[in-house]
C-alpha cells in the first residue's frame, strides 16, 4: 500500500510545478483581460463613437438602449481569453486540444486586415456622401464663387 501511495505521489508530484504555471497564466491572463475589457469600455464611453454607431444601427429612436460599448468589450474580453484559454492549455502540455483554436485565430487574423479595408472603404465613401450632400465636393458652386471673386479684384472694385 506504502509503495502505490510513494508512486502516486511521485506521478502528481511532477506534474505540480507545470500545473501551477497553468493555473498562473490563467489567473494573470483573466485579469489582464479584465482590465483591457475596462479600459476598452472607458474609452468608448468617453467619445460618441458608440452613440453614433448604435444610431446608425438601430435609428435614432432605439439608440438609447444598445450599449455599443459593452459589446466591444465583450468581444475584446472573449478575444483575449481564447489567447490565455491557448496558453493555459499549451503549458498543461495539451497540443492536441490547442491546434483547432490556433487555426481559428489564424484565420481571424487573416480576416481582419479585409475588415479593416471595408471599414476604411465604408468610412471614405460615408465622408465622400455627406461632404456632397452638405456642397463641399461640388466644383460648380466653389468655381463660381471663385470665379465672382477673381472678377471682383479685377474690376477694380475697393
Amino acid at each position: 500500500m506504502q509503495a502505490v501511495l510513494n508512486r502516486i505521489t511521485e506521478l502528481v508530484g511532477g506534474y505540480i510545478p507545470q500545473l501551477a504555471g497553468a493555473l498562473a497564466i490563467l489567473i494573470i491572463g483573466w485579469l489582464v483581460a479584465l482590465v483591457l475589457t475596462a479600459i476598452v469600455r472607458g474609452a468608448l464611453r468617453r467619445t460618441t463613437l458608440d452613440e453614433r454607431l448604435a444610431r446608425w444601427i438601430v435609428g435614432q429612436e432605439a439608440a438609447e438602449g444598445v450599449e455599443v460599448e459593452r459589446w466591444f468589450s465583450k468581444g475584446v474580453y472573449y478575444l483575449i481569453m481564447l489567447f490565455v484559454l491557448i496558453g493555459f492549455l499549451q503549458a498543461l502540455g495539451l497540443t492536441i486540444v490547442t491546434q483547432p483554436l490556433n487555426r481559428l485565430l489564424t484565420q481571424v487574423f487573416e480576416y481582419a486586415p479585409q475588415l479593416l479595408g471595408a471599414g476604411a472603404l465604408l468610412f471614405l465613401a460615408w465622408a465622400v456622401a455627406t461632404g456632397s450632400s452638405l456642397g463641399a465636393w461640388a466644383p460648380s458652386s466653389s468655381m463660381s464663387v471663385w470665379a465672382a471673386r477673381l472678377a471682383w479684384r479685377r474690376s477694380g472694385s475697393p
